[in-house]
């Protein structure tokens, strides 16, 4: 079953001159460009939170030219969950204003134009799921933040950039295949499958299981349930103040700390 959004869209070039950041329509793009003797240098879009167990960083967007602004909703309906597939960019999921909704907020970016117009969202509601796909050309690249509702279990495959979860009210499944991610302040459990990148969480009411981490630091503190870790590539691991057990089946190489663990420990 097909769900319409409701959807606006801004065309728009910034370009780096000078240290500042200048904002054209894309039909003014190619006279402004001349008359300005523009280089290629171009920033887009800037995620950053200083209070994060991980510092979020802006991705590469030096070969993108073209971007839109994006502001739309996708209506709940009858789904009972919410499944994201997301691309190449930076994500960050938060609580939404309300129960019926899901709303995305950010940019879409690419090389050219005709990139730009092959960048799309696309959503089905199949078997009780909302399912939000996220599709871009080689070219393009989607910075997104996602505002949900409460109580739904939320499933993320993001392929990659920084990822940002915070203060919602779910269960959430992540499987990412670059970059950092950051999970705080969450009522309800994780899970999560990372290729390569930093895990940085704080603050779960529920369990945190990580199925498979390949590289990377893993930070956790602050677990109302047990960390279940069954299996680490490299980096280190750190696990403070966790009310359940402290499980690592397999390790493959870099220290492991722990502390104010009230469960079990169990190493390899």
């Amino acid at each position: 079953m097909k769900n319409s959004p409701r959807l606006q869209l801004h065309t728009t070039v910034a370009a780096l001159v000078d240290g500042e950041i200048w904002t054209w329509r894309i039909v003014n793009l190619i006279k402004e460009a001349k008359k300005m003797k523009l280089g290629s240098s171009v920033f887009l879009f800037l995620l950053s939170c200083s209070a994060c167990v991980i510092q979020l960083e802006p991705n590469d967007f030096s070969d993108c030219i073209v971007s839109e602004q994006l502001s739309l909703e996708f209506d709940l309906r009858q789904a009972t969950r919410i499944k994201l597939e997301a691309g190449a960019g930076s994500l960050i999921i938060q609580p939404g204003a309300t129960d019926s909704t899901v709303s995305i907020n950010g940019t879409a970016c690419a090389r050219s134009h005709e990139d730009l117009q092959k960048i799309k969202l696309r959503s089905n509601i199949i078997g009780g799921e909302l399912i939000i796909t996220a599709e871009a050309p080689v070219s393009g690249k989607f910075d997104l933040i996602v505002s949900v509702p409460d109580s739904l279990p939320i499933d993320v495959s993001d392929s990659s950039g920084d990822v940002l979860v915070e203060d919602l009210v779910n269960d959430v499944y992540i499987r990412q295949g670059s970059g950092n991610l950051n999970i705080r302040e969450i009522t309800g459990s994780i899970r999560l499958n990372d290729g390569s990148g930093n895990i940085g969480v704080r603050g779960i009411s529920g369990d945190v299981v990580i199925d498979r981490d390949g590289s990377g630091n893993i930070g956790i503190e602050r677990v109302g349930g047990s960390v279940i870790v069954h299996e680490d590539g490299s980096g280190n691991i750190d696990v403070r103040q966790v009310q359940g057990d402290f499980i690592l089946e397999r390790d493959g190489s870099g220290s492991v700390f722990f502390s104010d663990v009230a469960g079990r420990i169990v190493l390899p």
